[in-house]
């Protein structure tokens, strides 16, 4: 049991290390400014911005936006990478920049390892119990659903969140496609129910200390690959639902290509979308 525990640990933290993309400070040089010039026109300097997914800030030039906003904040579960990014672009000590580690999922990373193991167990027997995997899976979302993501009190006049919808409840298919290999259509159909709730939280919340404007980015394809992008397809759904109550009203957009792994070939086409709160 010990070791499956280890095992478990070692394969979730190779999970978490893919998320960092080989040479996307290089790659991702246009992207990252065309970005970060949409913004700067389409905000007003001397406000408050919060950022979310900041990670390494590889698609925003975090010097351009601490320059313009009195006040950056920045959010994501990876301290370690907020810190790379604060050091990359010479910020350190600087007042106008803050930054706080925290789960927009609710998943915890206990609840993920324990998940691991369940399907290492599975995968050990050579029997693949989707019913018993379904009920852990249950769990973890029923936990998840009472858990508030701790983004604290303060408002910003605008928020951030380019390409993370996606990223939201992707562990659970990544960890079943690596341990276990074999097709789960009732564990992948469950997944992508979740995410609309998911998604819809993570909405709630950001939208609830957002005074004036979201710019949300979110995948439209992958280019040279069929199908929508889970997670980012029911972000547009959520966005299409509060556009239509009025809760939110759509300013502009843009799309364009982000070089995601040159290396794979993994390109996609995102939809960065202007919001402004009505309600």
């Amino acid at each position: 049991m010990a070791e499956r525990k280890e095992i478990a640990k070692r394969i979730y933290r190779h999970l978490r290390a893919r998320q960092k993309i080989e040479h996307a400070w290089e790659d991702w040089s246009e992207y990252r400014e065309a970005l970060t010039e949409y913004l700067l026109k389409y905000t007003e300097s001397g406000t408050t911005v919060a950022i979310f997914g900041a990670g390494e800030c590889n698609d925003l030039n975090l010097r351009k936006l601490t320059e313009h906003f009195s006040n950056v904040m920045l959010y994501d579960y990876d301290e370690a990478a907020l810190q790379e990014a604060v050091m990359r672009y010479g910020l350190e000590g600087d007042e106008r920049l803050r930054w706080k580690t925290c789960d927009f999922a609710g998943i915890t990373t206990e609840e993920y390892m324990e998940y691991a193991e369940l399907l290492l167990m599975q995968n050990e027997s050579g029997e693949i119990n989707e019913s018993l995997l379904l009920q852990k899976l249950e769990c973890i979302y029923q936990a998840a659903s009472e858990r508030t993501p701790d983004f604290g009190t303060e408002c910003y006049d605008y928020a951030i969140a380019i390409g993370i919808d996606s990223q939201l409840n992707n562990m659970a298919e990544w960890l079943r496609q690596t341990i276990s290999g074999a097709a789960g259509d009732a564990l992948t159909e469950r997944i992508g129910m979740e995410n609309e709730r998911i998604v819809q939280r993570f909405h709630d919340r950001i939208l609830g200390i957002t005074r004036r404007q979201l710019f949300l980015g979110c995948e439209r394809e992958r280019l040279g690959m069929s199908g929508a992008i889970e997670g980012a397809l029911q972000a547009f759904w959520d966005i299409e639902d509060r556009l239509t109550q009025k809760e939110l009203q759509l300013i502009n957009g843009f799309v364009i290509d982000w070089p995601f792994d040159w290396k794979q070939e993994i390109i996609y086409r995102m939809e960065i979308m202007n919001l402004k709160k009505l309600q």
